[in-house]
């Protein structure tokens, strides 16, 4: 049994601004609370391993309001094996009070200035902005957590982790307002230790850095419907401020270091790159034009932002069709992609773009959706589960088609969809046994009613898919019925499910899976409500590894505050 406790995790406070002119409408103050205690139980055997764990959770969620002024709390208690994980404990606190035309932001807040400069990282600090008439300024000091501040999992010189500060501030100053401006900005970034500044480990693991960005935005709105957008940073970066100033840049970062050396520290760890993109649109009412082109080179980094896909160029036409009052919508990307910029990586890659989605509904009762993309990659892994295994992959390419039919009364409404999905796969499960790349090609039917008078409901879905990767097909098909009924006295709802599937692995009969699960919720009294959940699996293989699963939650909800003008709701 492991045992992790996150205490005192007070979110970013308000997520908008505060307009302090508001404070002559009355109801000042105002506040909401919310207590979760969980239960999770789980008891699982594979092939001849046997896994038996549970779990507790507690969890307090809150909410004051002081002048508009919200200050959301959030206090989390957990324990289990399966249920344990770790997030960094922090207390931030942050507010942005607005007047007019002038917005201040104290605390931990998140400004931005461009798309490749200060762009969604949280600072601790100040800023300003301010549009008064045709002029733009925003401009922020303060500080933003190194990456090396988050390795505390170190074994050794862990202690030097607090030492390390990174310091952050920037202007940007515009003329403009938003259909047609021009922003100039720069952000200086410095990462600074408190002490031990030249002992080893400070030259080697925790060396510290320093980035200069110079950038430009404009966006230009133009005749009728025309629109024209650019975005330029230069980012220059000294990877580390300790290293010898002999000179092994390429031409154009020693053509930079000169301009930028009384601004920042510059020596042979100095690199200067570019990100660019810009845009031609045409908006009508029916349709919609545009040519986007974007270029960022191998290497591109802003201290003012988490992360961005760099090494890559691509050009882009796109293109929207709305005719027939909306009851046909078509959206186009087409261009190409290359990457390996600069002919230093051994693969250059190459790649043809093409993303179209549509949707057409020529009856209130019939709708049709089609999408096809190999563009935008999904970086954040997902979890395939066809033959009841759990891997984490990501998406290269997808394929979707899914037509829907709705027929009946009020009463007794019914709907009738068949889907189609095939999506090429990369495998990044941490395994050693890792599928590779692939393909799952997925075939439904599905069929629901609702009878609605009794609050009840059915659905049905008969499921056929196919799965290819490197190391073999393995195929399922079956069924899966669903009923869910919701009552008034005593106020209580549950929803019953369960499937069985017939399993292949290449030509050989693979066994079976059936699956069933139960979930109820009811409110004892308008602030307390019980919500129970019971699972189970099992997958009774020939060839591949079997398993079963069981699984049982329980959950206790409390809302302290019932009065309406308090903020009843939950967060």
């Amino acid at each position: 049994m492991r045992f992790t406790v996150c205490l005192f995790v007070l979110l970013p406070c308000l997520v908008g601004s505060q307009d302090i002119s508001s404070f002559r409408k009355g109801n000042l103050f105002k506040k909401s609370a919310y207590l979760s205690l969980s239960y999770n139980g789980s008891y699982q055997t594979r092939d001849t391993a046997e896994v038996n764990s549970s779990g507790y959770l507690a969890s307090f969620r809150g909410n004051l309001e002081l002048f508009t002024i919200q200050i959301p709390i959030h206090l989390t208690f957990r324990t289990g094996r399966f249920t344990a994980g770790f997030s960094n404990p922090f207390v931030r606190f942050g507010l942005s009070p607005s007047y007019r035309w002038v917005k201040l932001h104290l605390g931990h807040r998140v400004m931005q200035f461009s798309n490749y400069s200060l762009n969604g990282i949280t600072f601790l600090g100040a800023g300003v902005e301010m549009t008064p008439g045709l002029f733009r300024f925003s401009g922020m000091y303060g500080t933003v957590k190194t990456p090396n501040y988050h390795l505390d999992s170190l074994a050794f010189y862990s202690h030097l982790i607090q030492d390390y500060r990174r310091s952050i501030y920037g202007i940007n100053l515009g003329f403009g307002k938003e259909r047609r401006h021009i922003d100039l900005h720069f952000l200086k970034a410095k990462d600074d230790y408190i002490a031990n500044t030249d002992t080893l480990i400070n030259r080697t693991i925790f060396a510290p850095a320093e980035n200069l960005v110079l950038g430009a935005r404009g966006k230009f709105a133009f005749l009728q419907g025309f629109q024209f957008e650019v975005n330029a940073d230069l980012s220059t970066l000294t990877n580390n401020q300790l290293a010898r100033e002999d000179s092994l840049q390429d031409k154009r970062s020693r053509d930079i270091q000169i301009f930028v050396d009384p601004f920042m520290t510059t020596n042979n760890t100095t690199r200067a790159n570019l990100a660019y993109d810009a845009s031609l649109k045409y908006n009508h009412r029916f349709f919609n034009v545009g040519v986007v082109f974007k270029h960022i080179d191998p290497n591109y980094r802003s201290f003012g932002m988490h992360y961005i896909q760099d090494d890559v160029e691509d050009i882009t036409l796109r293109i929207g069709l709305r005719v027939w009052k909306n009851k046909l919508v078509l959206n186009t990307v087409s261009g190409w992609q290359t990457s390996n910029l600069n002919s230093i990586r051994r693969n250059t890659s190459k790649k043809t773009i093409l993303s179209a989605n549509a949707m057409l509904a020529p009856h209130k009762n019939f709708a049709l959706q089609g999408s096809f993309s190999n563009f935008t990659m999904d970086q954040s892994p997902g979890i395939a589960q066809l033959n009841d295994t759990f891997r984490l992959v990501r998406n290269t390419a997808v394929i979707q088609l899914s037509p829907q039919i709705k027929f009946g009364n009020t009463r007794w409404p019914h709907q009738l969809g068949l889907s189609y999905q095939q999506s090429e796969l990369e495998d990044v499960s941490p395994v050693a046994s890792a599928f590779g790349t692939g393909k799952v090609i997925h075939y439904g039917l599905n069929y629901n009613v609702q009878a609605r008078l009794l609050k009840a409901s059915m659905t049905l879905g008969l499921i056929t898919g196919t799965e290819q990767f490197e190391q073999g097909e393995q195929r399922r098909s079956g069924a899966n019925l669903s009923f869910s009924k919701n009552f008034d006295a005593p106020k209580l709802s549950f929803r019953a499910a369960g499937g069985y599937y017939l399993l292949k692995a290449g030509e050989h009969d693979d066994g079976k899976t059936v699956n069933f699960s139960l979930n109820c919720g009811f409110a004892i009294t308008p602030a307390i409500a019980v919500t129970t959940s019971l699972a189970y699996l099992d997958k009774s293989s020939l060839v591949t590894s079997k398993f079963n699963d069981l699984r049982l939650s329980i959950n206790l909800n409390y809302s302290l505050f019932q009065n309406r003008q308090h903020g009843s709701n939950p967060l």
